[in-house]
């Protein structure tokens, strides 16, 4: 048995960039962070091929974890069902709701495997196994170079870690840091339609400018809203609360990419408190990868 914990990550600004074939130069330049909530992957053997399951319930579609076991399967030069293993996914972090779930899953389950069957591959190259899975199944774009940059990090060249290009957003301000997840929004269903990438793209690389010119946290929470509002991704609860958070002076609100819910910088506990409830505080983390 082996067990891994992979950190959840949080997308504010970010502009597609999927024109590239393989998928290892697939990506997109952005801005986020890593946080310390996230996956736990175990790994078993098992008597009758291989079982996926998330929170103890089998599940038969998983299908960016199905796309690491047949990346592993042909690195081992076998059959994807003649691995023998089990698959436990355990969730601290909200599914199809942006936090990273997804890559926190397949890089977890990636750790588990170099592990379980000795293979002894780098630190880069589980992470580049990830970060295919996750742009071939449509998961994600740049969570995994964001969790190999960990904490908070400017992503200013896209694809997978040794391709892509990152750097830690100076932390110039201190901000408490909170979430509220309103339910799912698939990723999929947002990367690959032509207008709302158009979108993301024009509101990203408008925003992404300001932050290539001066890489700080401060830059980042100052444009997290005009974001949020330009790529035109906002559902009503969204919208609800960065109108809300407007009636403040040092509070910023950002929609999590992509998923239908807000991440809040503040400097006053008493601005969040009477913005939002039943949230939760959210901290930095940059160790994004333990083993159990």
């Amino acid at each position: 048995m082996v067990k891994y914990w992979v950190a959840g990550h949080i997308t504010g600004i970010f502009e597609i960039c999927d024109e590239q074939t393989n998928p290892l130069y697939v990506g997109s330049k952005g801005a986020g962070f890593s946080i310390n909530r996230g996956i736990i992957t175990e790994v078993e053997h098992s008597e009758d091929g291989n079982h996926v399951y998330f929170d103890e319930v089998e599940k038969k579609d998983a299908k960016v974890s199905e796309n690491v076991l047949t990346q592993f399967a042909k690195l081992l030069k076998v059959e994807k069902q003649f691995l023998d293993i089990n698959v436990f996914h355990t969730f601290e972090v909200p599914l199809s709701s942006g936090f990273g779930a997804s890559a926190a899953g397949a890089l977890s389950l990636s750790f588990c495997l170099n592990d379980f069957f000795d293979l002894g591959l780098s630190k880069e190259k589980i992470f580049q196994i990830a970060h295919i899975a996750e742009v071939e199944e449509g998961g994600g774009l740049g969570d995994i170079i964001g969790l190999y940059q960990a904490g908070w990090e400017l992503r200013r060249k896209e694809g997978a870690p040794g391709i892509g290009i990152t750097e830690p957003l100076i932390e110039d301000e201190k901000y408490i840091i909170a979430t509220k997840a309103f339910g799912p929004l698939k990723t999929k269903d947002i990367i690959r339609n032509a207008e709302k990438k158009k979108n993301i793209i024009n509101a990203g690389k408008k925003v992404l400018s300001k932050l290539y010119a001066n890489p700080s946290v401060s830059v980042f929470a100052k444009n997290i809203q005009f974001f949020t509002e330009k790529c035109g991704l906002e559902t009503a609860k969204v919208k609800e609360i960065v109108e809300q958070s407007k009636d403040y002076s040092e509070l910023y609100v950002g929609q999590i990419m992509l998923g239908n819910g807000v991440f809040v910088l503040a400097k006053k506990r008493k601005e969040l408190e009477k913005l939002l409830v039943n949230f939760i505080e959210e901290k930095i983390t940059k160790n994004t990868v333990r083993k159990l």
